[in-house]
């Protein structure tokens, strides 16, 4: 803080003290005294956080102000949390700061006033209830920012800013909501344009639509997902979760045609797609729901497939509607890579995390054979798994251990097994060849691509796989049902998609100072096998289970450009004058 302004900030609590019955208090010595007069139950606790605080500063606590105290929360308990202290234990002392700036302000403490600026001024009095909107503000006015100029990344920023003091990354995103409601009913939106506020919902759920309509849609759905159908295209069946997309998305058609059209009520899927209202809705969804093109044009490919291949409507013809999908405006892919950079950690960072997730639980040992234990191991092999087998994460929350399929077992190599094996099976087969192997299988209507995979989990995973298998996963199940999975949460069942997102970005967050998720390892793991091993694509593909290499080389090839090119020329021209010379 700036010396000018304590020294005004003592000036003014001592002048005010001269003129009240109250002592003033202004350093964290004079508020040292007070607490310990008085008689509390927390009086050890708050002496305590002092006395860190004064650590922190290297200076004693007659010339620290209770001001500076105020100022400085953020960089102290950032300083507890590189000095290795818990999450729990750096929000107590977030706690016990709050009660001393109370306590201090009961006794006769006089804050410094905030010196708002102009363009903040109307929001941060409407904010006087709000401790964490003034919060966000303070740190608005400390990067800088206007209103005009405050963004999604600055409020990412302010997020994981208060990882570093012990909170969970999942567990900030609930002021930022607040935030952007109390800007709402400010009506001050358009002064935060950088920020996004959410929109109504628009679409409508079967339940109320017309029922025919709705009948239609589902029975459209299901035919796309049985196992055979006689009339369908080999290649034309499509996972639950594609037709649950499908299905969305002709909710939204129909919730523009009913609430933005007014139109009579639709009865029938003929009636809903047509030029007229699918034109319009695409151009609605773009230009007033900001909806990405490349995300409509999913869409409405994925609805021209289904009807077209559908015996039903076989006299219908779509071709205007796979034309409309090609128009879609796609986002350039350096606008993609742009936003996922926000959230993209390199292999190097992404490798040492279960270290660090280790690290912490090697100062818990007291804790061996309890839940937060156990969910520690838990963790430490979910980051090596993603940084070993960037898997989908559907099959990583399906990867079942037991029941009467499991598709990860330790069992021996069969006799007729075309599987690749890494050096350390060879050597050991030589060796010891009734050996058990870890394997995973998955069939072909468990990936995404349809193709069954086959393959040896590798050998950095299988000390902590077992380790979790044999002592800590039944402590996270306890005495409720197994649920058969590898991974189980902290409540002993299974992850759901949202769930093992949250958590993932979390441990990131916590660990490498990113909100990367679960799907981006698939990127980081990629980018680093191309950037040591630049024309291996192949590989690449088989990693991440790609049905064809094209999808490999659609999705990562295109950051070999003209660039790339160059620079391999320059280095070959390079290494041919070093062998002349």
């Amino acid at each position: 803080m700036n010396e000018e302004l304590i020294v005004s900030g003592i000036q003014i609590a001592y002048s005010l003290a001269k003129v009240s019955t109250t002592v003033a208090l202004v350093t964290l010595q004079d508020l040292l005294l007070v607490i310990r007069k008085q008689d509390r139950s927390d009086k050890a606790m708050l002496c305590s956080t002092i006395g860190k605080f004064v650590e922190f500063q290297g200076q004693a606590a007659e010339n620290i102000s209770i001001d500076l105290l105020e100022k400085q929360i953020e960089p102290f308990l950032q300083h507890l949390r590189a000095g290795k202290y818990k999450p729990n234990s750096i929000k107590s002392y977030r706690n016990f700061v709050n009660i001393l700036l109370k306590s201090a302000r009961a006794s006769g403490w006089i804050a410094l006033p905030f010196e708002v600026p102009a363009a903040w001024r109307p929001f941060w009095d409407l904010a006087a209830e709000s401790t964490t909107n003034r919060e966000i503000i303070r740190f608005a006015v400390e990067l800088g920012r206007k209103p005009k100029d405050f963004s999604e990344d600055d409020l990412t920023t302010w997020r994981l800013n208060r990882v570093k003091t012990g909170y969970a990354f999942s567990g900030t995103s609930p002021a930022c909501c607040l935030f952007r409601v109390a800007v709402a009913e400010a009506g001050l939106t358009k002064s935060f344009p950088l920020i996004r506020f959410r929109k109504a919902p628009y679409g409508v759920s079967l339940a109320k639509m017309d029922p025919q309509l709705s009948n239609e849609i589902k029975e459209l759905a299901a035919w796309k997902t049985r196992g055979f159908e006689p009339d369908r295209p080999a290649n034309a069946r499509i996972r639950p979760v594609s037709a649950k997309n499908l299905t969305d998305h002709l909710c939204r058609i129909v919730g523009y045609v009913q609430n933005e059209l007014a139109h009579p009520p639709i009865t029938s899927l003929r009636e809903l797609v047509t030029p007229t209202l699918i034109k319009g809705y695409a151009s609605w969804a773009i230009n007033d729901r900001e909806i990405q093109g490349d995300s409509l044009a999913a869409g409405l490919t994925a609805l021209r497939a289904a009807i077209e291949q559908n015996p039903r409507y076989k006299d219908v013809n779509l071709e205007w509607l796979g034309h409309l999908a090609r128009q879609a405006p796609i986002e350039p892919q350096a606008a993609v890579d742009g936003r996922k950079a926000k959230k993209f950690i390199s292999f190097d960072e992404a490798e040492k995390i279960p270290s660090s997730i280790l690290a912490d639980r090697i100062r818990q040992r007291h804790k061996i054979g309890s839940p937060a234990y156990a969910n520690s191991v838990r963790d430490e092999l979910l980051m090596t798994w993603l940084v070993l087998l960037p898997w989908r994460q559907k099959n990583i929350r399906q990867c079942r251990i037991f029941g009467d399929n499991p598709n990860l077992a330790k069992e021996p190599i069969g006799p007729f097994s075309q599987m690749k094996k890494s050096n350390w099976i060879v050597e050991q087969e030589k060796h010891q060849p009734k050996s058990l192997y870890w394997q995973f299988h998955f069939s072909k209507e468990e990936t995404k691509t349809g193709n069954p995979v086959h393959a040896f989990v590798p050998f950095d995973l299988i000390a902590i796989l077992e380790e979790y298998l044999s002592k800590h996963r039944a402590v996270l199940i306890g005495d409720k049902e197994d649920p058969g999975t590898l991974f189980v949460g902290e409540r002993g069942g299974t992850y759901e998609e949202g769930t093992l997102t949250t958590h993932v970005t979390d441990l990131v967050a916590l660990h490498a100072g990113r909100a990367t998720t679960p799907h981006l390892f698939r990127d980081i793991v990629a980018d680093n096998w191309l950037e040591h091993h630049p024309e291996d694509y192949l590989t690449v593909s088989k990693i991440l289970w790609h049905r064809n290499i094209d999808t490999t080389l659609r999705r990562y090839a295109s950051r070999f450009d003209e660039s790339a090119g160059v620079a391999r020329m320059d280095d070959w021209r390079a290494g041919r004058r070093r062998a002349v010379a």
